[in-house]
């Protein structure tokens, strides 16, 4: 399946350094996320 259109303009390079930087950014976001939760995994667990 195929979904993208022939028709559309295609993204300049201004637009894909602003996608990756936003990709970059997000990946970011989401590693914090993962490294809090470890973190937190930590806690709760921890020997008494």
């Amino acid at each position: 399946m195929n979904t993208s259109n022939p028709d559309s303009v295609r993204a300049t390079s201004e637009e894909w350094a602003r996608r990756q930087k936003a990709n970059v950014r997000l990946g970011y976001v989401f590693g914090a996320i993962a490294f809090a939760l470890f973190l937190l995994a930590l806690w709760k667990y921890r020997p008494l």
